[in-house]
């Protein structure tokens, strides 16, 4: 069952060939009891990228694994669908800094502008948006980077917060908003 469900994404990635067969089979998956069936599941369905899938990937950001949680925001950002804007934002304060770091670049690709407050926050105060407890991979830096990107993948909505920042009293955080408002303008 695990690798079924991630040959099927290798297979009907970017194609319609029974693609909604193959959706209502990897949304079943995802009640599998094994935790590597629905991971699977949730990243093929990222990569089928049907809408169809949302509502279940949505409740999937309550699963008690964080491995699961951390996939399906990303299977959500993937499939770039708006109406997951709000479950993606509320995941940014997810317990785990995986979910975190999932969600914060999630927001870019589905370019929720709602977001844009939360992602300057998190730009101009990285500590205080992420779990202290987290890994030595989840320095300010990391978040910031996210943030940003997150903030040049939403566009032409980010400039007037991010020239707002530049006048911020660390030079880290205007060195960002210069970079981010650079990319805002050469797309």
């Amino acid at each position: 069952r695990i690798q079924a469900a991630e040959m099927l994404g290798d297979n009907l990635s970017g194609s319609d060939v029974h693609a909604e067969e193959a959706v209502a089979a990897l949304i079943h998956a995802l009640n599998d009891p094994k935790w590597r069936v629905r991971r699977n599941a949730i990243i093929t369905l990222g990569k089928i990228g049907s809408p169809d899938a949302v509502c279940t990937l949505i409740k999937c950001l309550k699963d008690e694994n964080w491995i699961i949680r951390s996939k399906a925001v990303h299977a959500l950002g993937e499939i770039g669908s708006i109406e997951a804007a709000d479950a993606i934002i509320h995941a940014c304060k997810d317990e785990d800094a995986s979910v975190q770091k999932e969600a914060i670049a999630a927001i870019g690709k589905i370019r929720a502008a709602k977001a844009i407050p939360l992602l300057i926050n998190i730009l101009s105060h990285p500590a205080e948006n992420r779990d202290i407890t987290a890994d030595s991979d989840s320095s300010d830096d990391k978040y910031m980077n996210l943030a940003v990107g997150s903030l040049i993948g939403i566009g032409t909505p980010s400039t007037i917060p991010l020239i707002r920042i530049l006048r911020d009293k660390n030079p880290q955080v205007r060195q960002y908003a210069a970079y981010g408002l650079g990319e805002v303008c050469d797309i």
